[in-house]
């Protein structure tokens, strides 16, 4: 049996919460010439070279990494819905214990760097069936503002998890709507001071630093993570809680996507599966050479503590 109801609340896309915004509405007149060095990292912390060419995103094991910390709302049943749907699965019972959904596993789907950075907001409303088992089957686009984000949505909900709805305590599948907002932080959110696009504009397919003297110049920056998502620790290491570390090879394109994971090594084989689902959706600043964005290839160590995943 299926039923469907309307989620009032859904996923916030990066909407950064303090911060003075990049001015977007001035032209560089006269850009800096490109310069014909390399200049030195962004975020020389974060970013190291590999012994093998790559370009190897070092995480500092003695340092807090800022994964998501905000949680999606849960889908929300209202009361009519509640109500028809204690009818269907249970209609001899007059008063029927009704456990809504609610997420295991949620991603934020990806936003494009040259999107964000231009503006470009939209609202992306889901529907798709939760099954007995928590699964997302059959999502497709309800209805959205911006079909550009249309695939993004699609691919995240494809991996969301959830407890599944439960009537006297059997789960039973049902149909839900779901939206999910894309808020740009150069749009009607706001840009965090410590982020690494604090000091970036996108103008004419190319990027700029902003600075005193020139008051434009074309950026150079390395790959550096603006956005990560913790990996969901295995259920098969419910009871051991050991410890452990997966290193992950990937591209990261020129919209700071992450394409072909594949795993380098891993301490234990239970957390590769994790690892490599949560990689897809860390967001990247991608390497840029005379404000030109660059594909590379990233090397990045996933590690699994017990204690936060």
């Amino acid at each position: 049996m299926r039923l469907t109801f309307l989620c009032f609340l859904g996923a916030l896309l990066l909407a950064g919460c303090q911060g003075e915004r990049p001015d977007r509405t001035a032209e560089p007149s006269t850009p800096a010439e490109p310069s014909t060095g390399e200049s030195a990292p962004a975020e020389s912390s974060t970013v190291a070279t590999a012994t093998n060419g790559a370009t190897a995103v070092a995480v500092d094991e003695e340092a807090p990494i800022r994964f998501r910390t905000s949680e999606p709302e849960p889908p929300q049943m209202d009361e009519a819905s509640r109500d028809a749907l204690a009818r269907e699965a249970a209609p001899s019972d007059d008063q029927p214990t009704i456990e809504p959904p609610e997420f295991v596993e949620f991603y934020l789907p990806f936003y494009p760097l040259s999107a964000r950075m231009e503006g470009i907001e939209g609202e992306v409303i889901l529907a798709f069936t939760i099954n007995e088992n928590g699964r997302v089957v059959e999502p497709r686009i309800h209805s959205s503002t911006e079909p550009r984000f249309n695939g993004f949505a699609l691919e995240a909900a494809r991996d969301w998890r959830f407890r599944p709805v439960r009537i006297n305590g059997e789960p039973v599948p049902i149909e839900i709507q779901y939206p999910v907002y894309f808020i740009s932080e150069y749009g009607s959110g706001w840009l965090e001071a410590d982020s690494p696009l604090a000091t970036l504009v996108f103008l004419d397919g190319r990027y700029y630093r902003v600075g005193e003297r020139p008051r434009y110049r074309l950026a150079e920056a390395e790959v550096t993570p603006i956005h990560r998502e913790m990996p969901r620790y295995p259920d098969a290491f419910d009871e051991e809680r050991v410890a452990g570390r997966v290193v992950l090879a990937f591209t990261v394109t020129e919209e700071g996507k992450v394409r072909e994971p594949e795993v380098v090594e891993s301490s234990h084989a239970e957390f590769e599966q994790s690892a490599l689902t949560a990689i897809r959706y860390w967001q990247f600043l991608p390497r840029i050479r005379n404000g030109e964005p660059r594909v590379s290839r990233v090397q990045i160590p996933i590690l699994f503590t017990p204690a936060e995943c």
